[in-house]
């Protein structure tokens, strides 16, 4: 195995993938520090985790005789902003001996918050708009339920 393939599990001293991973490490843990209040990257700044971000990060170059700049998009994140994909399954019912039925579903995609209080309902065109890698980053286009709680 290369001294590559071994930066991908983890960073070893003498790997050449330290000139990527450190400064990116550096650069990310900083912007933490400074974000507005409630707000959080969203993979936090642990090095092991740091490789998610090149597949999470949009960057735009930007070019003029002066010089090149770098436009990053960084997905941030706040607690009540993590939801749990969950795809909807419809199984047949038997209506008698001989019949059964199977609903067919407007929505595949039932997201649930992590305070288990709102929810999203998601067709599969809605999940085509996201992007898919190892964390699914989804447009806020799409109406969020709130479930009302009788106390």
């Amino acid at each position: 195995m290369s001294c590559l393939q071994l930066c991908s599990l983890s960073c070893k001293a003498d790997c050449p993938c330290q000139l990527l991973i450190l400064p990116l490490y550096t650069e990310f843990y900083g912007l933490s520090l400074n974000l507005p209040e409630n707000y959080k990257l969203i993979v936090g700044t642990n090095l092991e985790d740091i490789h998610l971000y090149y597949e999470l990060t949009k960057v735009a170059v930007v070019g003029n005789v002066h010089g090149i700049k770098l436009v990053m998009s960084i997905p941030l994140k706040t607690a009540d902003q993590l939801f749990t994909l969950y795809k909807i399954v419809p199984l047949p019912s038997r209506i008698s001996q001989e019949t059964s039925v199977k609903y067919s579903l407007e929505y595949s995609y039932f997201v649930l918050a992590s305070s288990q209080r709102d929810y999203l309902l998601l067709t599969e065109a809605d999940l085509s708009h996201c992007s898919m890698g190892s964390i699914i980053i989804c447009p806020n286009n799409v109406a969020l339920y709130d479930v009302q709680v009788v106390t």
